[in-house]
C-alpha cells in the first residue's frame, strides 16, 4: 500500500465528485438547513472540478493510493484582513477521503501533502470548514493540531 500527493489531473475528477456528494449526503442529515444538497450537485461539481483541475495557479491535491484516488484537498486562497496579523491564509472547504474510518493515515497523509505545499508557498495559515456533528473528522484535526476557530449559526429566513 502507497500512498501518494500529488497535483489532481483531469481524470481524477470522477472520483472527486464522487467523495463530495458523499461528504454532502452526510453533511445534509447533520444540517439539512445550512447542508442542504442541491438536486443537481454532482454535474455542478463536474464541471466545477475539471475547471479547477484545468487551471495552472489552482491548488488541488490528489492523495492516490495504489492507483486509485483515496482524497482530494481543494485549496483555496484568501488574503488576511489587515486588522489581524499574518499574510495569506488557505482554506480547505472542500477537504475528502473515500474510507471515513481512515482520518489518521488518508487524511494525515494528505493534510502532510497540503502543509508541504503551504510552506514552498509561504502561506501561514491553514483552515478547514468542517461540520459540527462529523466527529471523526473533528477528532482527527484535533489530533493533527488544529483548533477551533469559528462557530457559525444559521437560521432559514
Amino acid at each position: 500500500m502507497t500512498l501518494t500527493t500529488r497535483v489532481a489531473r483531469p481524470e481524477d475528477v470522477p472520483a472527486m465528485v464522487e467523495m463530495a456528494e458523499a461528504r454532502r449526503r452526510q453533511y445534509q442529515t447533520y444540517q439539512p438547513v445550512f447542508w442542504a444538497k442541491a438536486e443537481q450537485s454532482a454535474g455542478m461539481s463536474q464541471m466545477w472540478f475539471t475547471h479547477l483541475v484545468g487551471l495552472k495557479d489552482a491548488d488541488v491535491l490528489a492523495l492516490e493510493e495504489d492507483g486509485e484516488i483515496a482524497g482530494v484537498a481543494i485549496i483555496e486562497r484568501i488574503p488576511v484582513p489587515p486588522v489581524y496579523k499574518g499574510k495569506s491564509a488557505i482554506k480547505l472547504d472542500d477537504f475528502y477521503i473515500r474510507d471515513q474510518s481512515r482520518w489518521d493515515e488518508l487524511g494525515h497523509a494528505l493534510l502532510e501533502g497540503v502543509r508541504a505545499l503551504a510552506k514552498e508557498r509561504e502561506w501561514d495559515m491553514l483552515i478547514v470548514v468542517s461540520a459540527q456533528l462529523d466527529e471523526a473528522r473533528n477528532d482527527f484535526l484535533e489530533r493533527e493540531g488544529l483548533s477551533v476557530a469559528s462557530v457559525w449559526y444559521n437560521q432559514p429566513l
